[in-house]
């Protein structure tokens, strides 16, 4: 963008330059001047125009452009620029609401869902004992359609 940016400005600078220097008599160069300047204005202050006035297509763009530094830094397919996260928080918030309602002593729940929304991995952080544990992971693997194997429960 600051590369795009400075050239846009070297190029018109060229250009007025041109067209100041062919202009006929002097009677219109402190007009071209003066027009020219408020063209200059205009192309530096576009960076601030950038910052102060995101639209929504700028937001999601640069979300994409962020998405896709993290995909290059952590590998492709670990993250998606789709609702997921909230999907996946409110799935947090079900698990840990439903095993709360059935009793349980249960402090916070993760879920980690794939690109079809499905649970991948499901973390339990609970204070109850070892054997209401094994009970927990039935349930939520019956309830939420989860393997028993990927459900990790950590007492506390």
């Amino acid at each position: 963008m600051l590369f795009g940016w400075m050239k846009n400005i070297i190029i018109y600078l060229i250009l007025s330059g041109i067209v100041i220097n062919i202009s006929p008599g002097n009677n219109y160069k402190k007009y071209i001047n003066f027009l020219s300047g408020l063209i200059v204005i205009v192309i530096l202050a576009e960076p601030l125009t950038y910052i102060f006035n995101l639209s929504v297509g700028d937001i999601d763009s640069i979300y994409n452009e962020a998405g896709l530094f993290v995909e290059e830094s952590y590998g492709e397919g670990n993250f998606d620029n789709s609702g997921e996260d909230y999907y996946s928080l409110s799935l947090n918030e079900s698990i840990l609401s439903y095993l709360e309602g059935l009793g349980y002593d249960v402090e916070e729940v993760s879920v980690i869902t794939d690109k079809d929304n499905n649970i991948t991995e499901c973390i339990i952080i609970t204070g109850e004992k070892a054997d209401l544990c094994l009970e927990i992971k039935n349930i939520i693997s019956e309830v939420y359609n989860v393997e028993v194997n990927s459900i990790y429960i950590v007492r506390r």
